[in-house]
């Protein structure tokens, strides 16, 4: 079967056929990373440069994993199927499964969803007593998954007041509360993942000598242990290929870490970043207006998209005095368009949040 390799563009066909060595692709929006992530898979696999089941790739939803996984189907000659792809939890859940007893894990734990972790943590507070106006219960998750996504147990937790103490307090006896239920949540998996591949050398070497590549999408939204995690596996020479855009980085509110990425250029010493500034998205005015905006952000890895679709509409920015008032400059530009025949199913809305829906829905 034919990669097409004649259909990507220059810097797209560079990071696909990069040697075996660490990689740093900086992908802007609509530039094609996917095709370049699963046209590199599909590449090393081709040209045996390796096989499926040495080849760890790592995605940031389930849903991309699935696209990844049809196009390579699609793709290669050999079924893809043996490689690990995944999210980090949907691979630390598949590690910890296999290694349960190492994990100090029962063989059928059961995971548990944000709604199942918040009754657990009502239920354990109440027995335990604590105030749930002075701690609540959202808070009290909030605050275990926090420091579990930066990898610090409860008897780490820095206690800097009573309440801090409190909480630590807490969060020991909630762990103690799901190793009795046999239960796990989201960072729990991630972190006892990681706390197994650290103390394991054995099998810390078995998979740093299974694994030969390692690609990560979404680099930029990986926190601060996915990538220490990811770092375990890199002991018997694996290359890393890394796919990401510090421009996009928009879950630092949830513990990503954008600064990943220079690190990782850092420590293993990346020899060449490739940069996918071709965006098939949109039009040079849209990316113009863009290219502007996020040059006032500071220690970006630096990119211009650009394209060859042409300019398109110029970008126009109306300033309201009051949310009423961009409310009904949007009603009169929906009815202006559909005078001229464009289609309502054809035209979106979009805003910051759920809240600012009310006015242009009353409006509208």
């Amino acid at each position: 079967m034919s990669l097409h390799l004649e259909h990507l563009n220059p810097e797209q066909l560079a990071a696909v056929t990069l040697p075996d060595e660490h990689a740093l692709i900086l992908a802007g929006a609509g530039s094609g990373k996917t095709r370049v992530l699963t046209t590199r898979i599909a590449w090393l696999i081709k040209g045996g440069r390796t096989v499926p089941a040495r080849i760890l790739a790592v995605t940031f939803t389930n849903k991309a994993a699935r696209e990844m996984l049809t196009r390579l189907t699609a793709m290669s000659p050999v079924n893809p199927r043996g490689m690990w792809m995944g999210t980090f939890h949907g691979l630390c859940n598949r590690m910890l499964r296999a290694h349960h007893r190492d994990a100090g894990l029962p063989a059928a734990f059961q995971i548990l969803d944000s709604q199942d972790q918040l009754a657990l943590v009502k239920r354990l507070a109440k027995s335990l007593n604590i105030d749930d106006e002075r701690f609540p219960h959202r808070e009290l998750a909030w605050f275990i998954n926090a420091n579990k996504e930066e990898g610090v147990r409860a008897r780490d937790v820095p206690v800097t007041d009573e309440n801090t103490r409190r909480m630590a307090d807490f969060y020991a006896a909630y762990d103690e509360q799901c190793q009795r239920e046999g239960v796990v949540d989201f960072p729990e998996l991630l972190l006892r993942s990681y706390e197994l591949l650290k103390r394991n050398e054995i099998l810390r070497e078995h998979y740093a000598q299974r694994f030969q590549h390692i690609l990560v999408d979404e680099f930029q939204d990986t926190n601060r242990l996915q990538y220490r995690w990811l770092k375990l596996f890199g002991g018997a020479g694996a290359k890393y290929f890394c796919v990401g855009d510090d421009d996009q980085s928009i879950y630092t509110f949830r513990g990503a870490h954008v600064g990943n990425m220079g690190d990782f250029e850092r420590e293993f010493k990346v020899a060449r970043v490739v940069r996918l500034e071709q965006n098939y998205r949109s039009r040079g005015n849209i990316l113009d207006a863009a290219n502007a905006l996020i040059a006032n952000n500071r220690n970006r890895l630096g990119k211009n998209l650009w394209t060859a679709a042409g300019k398109g509409e110029p970008v126009r920015v109306f300033e309201g005095e009051s949310d009423t008032d961009e409310a009904r400059w949007i009603v009169e530009e929906v009815q202006a368009l559909a005078r001229d025949g464009t289609r309502l199913t054809n035209m979106a809305v979009l805003y910051r949040s759920n809240a600012q829906s009310r006015v242009l829905e009353h409006s509208l």
